[in-house]
């Protein structure tokens, strides 16, 4: 079983955090990879579904949104 806040002690610890994805994500605009890094964009964290936003990619700057992801989508990252 999971823990609560993905073993934070709070939902709003995740706030702002460097996170990479643990699996693929979607959103009405494609597909995002396992393994890109982003942030976890805003305070207010509902039910355990976070809101991500994605580095610029690489090759053309785009950046992708997803949000209603929950805590085992992500693993935190020390940069």
């Amino acid at each position: 079983m999971a823990k609560k806040y993905g073993g934070m002690k709070k939902a709003s610890d995740w706030a702002y955090k460097r996170v990479r994805l643990t699996r693929a994500v979607r959103n009405g605009m494609g597909e995002v990879p396992k393994g890109t890094k982003g942030v976890i964009s805003c305070t207010f964290i509902k039910d355990g579904r976070i809101h991500f936003d994605a580095d610029p990619c690489e090759c053309c700057g785009a950046k992708f949104v997803v949000s209603g992801l929950r805590y085992e989508a992500f693993e935190l990252i020390e940069e």
